[in-house]
């Protein structure tokens, strides 16, 4: 009998075939994950970012009220200054601002009602926030500062007031 009569040759010959497929998509799946893996750990040495001064203006936790990141800064002397939109959906009036220096917990304040306009925001539109020097820590050019931004404010809806806070952090170099 020859090899090509035989069914048990050609049988055993589809189980290497397949076997040697498995290998193959099994070592480039290796691969694949240490690739990635590499690549993460490229990225936190920080191999991907810009040389310049490493750090941008950043914000977490903001649902509803968002700070407008390009209008956001912290000056050497710990002034900051920022524009936040009204992401509410309805008219909200502003009753209070709290700023902590996460990185000095010993600098925090709570803005006078001059430092925040206007006080009755409309859905879409935007509000200054203006703290002045001490509230937050003083720091050197491009050094990252890290605060957390908490906005009090109520909403009517249908005759109803609630009182609400937004808070979140902003991150970024002081400029």
């Amino acid at each position: 009998m020859t090899a090509e009569e035989n069914p048990n040759t050609q049988q055993n010959r589809i189980l290497v075939y397949g076997a040697y497929a498995v290998i193959i998509i099994v070592l480039l799946a290796v691969i694949a994950v240490g690739l990635f893996i590499a690549g993460i750990i490229l990225w936190q040495l920080g191999l991907f970012s810009t040389p310049s001064d490493g750090t941008v203006v950043t914000s977490t936790g903001f649902a509803r009220i968002k700070p407008q990141l390009v209008a956001t800064q912290v000056l050497t002397d710990g002034r900051f200054t920022s524009v936040f939109t009204n992401g509410v959906g309805t008219t909200i009036n502003l009753t209070g601002v709290t700023i902590e220096d996460l990185n000095d917990p010993t600098c925090s304040c709570t803005l006078a009602s001059s430092q925040f306009t206007p006080h009755i925001v409309s859905a879409g539109d935007n509000m200054k926030l203006s703290a002045e020097e001490g509230c937050i820590a003083r720091g050197k050019q491009n050094e990252p500062y890290l605060i957390k931004v908490s906005l009090d404010y109520t909403v009517t809806i249908g005759g109803i007031t609630q009182k609400r806070q937004e808070s979140g952090i902003l991150r970024g170099p002081y400029e």
